[in-house]
């Protein structure tokens, strides 16, 4: 929908580290659920790739450029370095720059658990599998340390009630999880991580298997 040509845009995404977040992966991750339509693409990338990204997506994709600012006004996020905005025949992609070594250093601050989910050239990771599932999303705790409870936050945590999820700052109302039967559970101090793989079997096709990996 975004890219004409898919294999060339993984390949982007192998060779610059390049991940997509937000929306469009929410959208991968509660598909059966159907809690997001899909509108827009978020890609995060380090500004070392900033020339790269930004040819492919205007030369090879005719993207045009129609926003150019220091951070996601729907996130407020102090790991955020710059964020273009691009459009092409109504279809949005906003490209969000970091400083940090990692692509996916903003994703860990977003507003709530919801959208801690993001596509590398060849996984989908959810950080927060069992409770996005079940349309739960906590708030993160930086919301609160970072004094970032401004009305951008509130509004962005709203949108996702609108779309049926459960948010709150308190866990407990969320569940317990059992960690010996859950296998959607993230089990970060036992360095246990559960996601889905994806592979291209064809031009714009993909199949998604589940994975476990012991760290």
């Amino acid at each position: 929908m975004f890219v004409k040509d898919v294999n060339h845009f993984l390949n982007l995404l192998e060779r610059t580290g390049l991940v997509m977040s937000g929306s469009s992966t929410l959208h991968l991750v509660q598909a059966k659920a159907e809690a997001v339509h899909l509108r827009d693409m978020d890609v995060y990338v380090t500004v070392e790739f900033e020339e790269s990204v930004m040819e492919y997506f205007k030369k090879e994709e005719g993207y045009k450029v129609t926003n150019k600012s220091r951070q996601k006004s729907e996130y407020d996020s102090l790991v955020v370095t710059k964020v273009y905005k691009l459009e092409k025949n109504g279809k949005k992609v906003d490209i969000i720059f970091t400083e940090y070594a990692s692509a996916i250093v903003p994703i860990l601050q977003y507003h709530s658990t919801a959208v801690m989910n993001y596509i590398t050239a060849c996984s989908l990771m959810s950080l927060y599998p069992q409770w996005t599932k079940e349309k739960k999303s906590l708030v993160n705790p930086c919301m609160y340390t970072d004094d970032c409870t401004n009305i951008c936050t509130v509004l962005a945590l709203m949108k996702y009630t609108c779309r049926g999820f459960h948010v709150t700052a308190e866990p407990l109302e969320l569940g317990n999880h059992d960690c010996q039967r859950s296998v959607y559970l993230l089990r970060t101090r036992m360095g246990l991580t559960y996601g889905y793989l994806i592979r291209v079997i064809g031009q714009g096709r993909f199949k998604v298997s589940a994975y476990t990996e012991v760290q």
